[in-house]
């Protein structure tokens, strides 16, 4: 979860909100409770969501859905009721922090198809469909340029408030980042170098983080990670074992061999074997 200092996130997010003029939101990494935001919220918004407030949840849950899965930390999306926003993927190497949601805005391209949708939608529930045409048309314009410009100004507020401790993440780095990736990479070169720039953390931060979980090394983590993985596909494939090797990152067979003797006290082919 996210740990941050309530005060000056606030600030700094209202300060985006004022040069945006837009709502501006932060999320956690699993898109649960909003932890700061901007207000007020814009109008056309705050009317909507007093009738379709789960459906503004799950456009927005869509959305960090989609950037949390894509290669790219940012993407622009339209809600459910035509009006565009943007999210951006707070991350650093591979930890996420959250994400920020900033919207609505207007986007001239789509007027068309968020007018009908506003048509349709105050006959729905009875809203003045005058008074929300008026309220669309006062949210700030959507461009390119405005978009560039939001996001690159983000990702600066971002990277100040980690680096001045405003904005942390409070679980357990080890268990939730550093073991999945080792795990899911056992066929590349891993040393605290490699996980140092893949989660952006000092070496010292790396060795604590491990030690603090397994009472090892890294270096000894990784190769017991190695070890096991072999064991598993020695015990449950009939791939052969020089080939296994290969796919837990150890090339040298005869080390290989010997490594596994030394952490499981037989050979590999013993496994083999006894899986027959």
């Amino acid at each position: 979860m996210l740990n941050f200092d309530l005060q000056l996130t606030k600030k700094l997010l209202t300060h985006l909100g004022y040069l945006t003029k837009a709502s501006v939101q932060l999320y956690d990494e699993n898109f649960e409770g909003t932890y700061a935001c901007t207000e007020p919220c814009n109008q056309f918004c705050q009317m909507v969501k007093c009738h379709y407030a789960d459906r503004c949840k799950n456009s927005d849950s869509g959305a960090m859905q989609k950037v949390k899965q894509s290669d790219d930390n940012n993407m622009h999306y339209a809600c459910h009721f035509g009006m565009k926003e943007m999210v951006i993927k707070l991350q650093r190497g591979k930890i996420i922090y959250g994400y920020i949601v900033i919207g609505p805005m207007r986007d001239t391209r789509t007027e068309k198809q968020s007018l009908a949708a506003i048509t349709q939608y105050c006959a729905e529930y009875g809203l003045n469909e005058k008074e929300m045409r008026n309220l669309y048309f006062k949210a700030t314009r959507f461009s390119q340029q405005k978009y560039e410009a939001i996001k690159e100004l983000t990702f600066a507020i971002f990277e100040y408030a980690v680096n001045k401790n405003l904005i942390t993440v409070k679980h357990n780095v080890f268990e939730n980042t550093i073991a999945p990736y080792i795990k899911a990479n056992l066929d590349k070169p891993l040393d605290s170098e490699s996980l140092c720039e893949a989660f952006c953390m000092s070496e010292k931060q790396i060795y604590t983080a491990v030690v603090k979980s397994t009472g090892i090394p890294p270096k000894k983590y990784i190769t017991a990670q190695r070890m096991l993985g072999a064991r598993e596909l020695i015990e449950n494939t009939d791939e052969p074992l020089t080939d296994i090797a290969d796919k837990v990152g150890i090339h040298d067979y005869n080390y290989f061999g010997k490594v596994f003797r030394k952490t499981f006290g037989h050979a590999p082919s013993f496994y083999r074997r006894k899986k027959k």
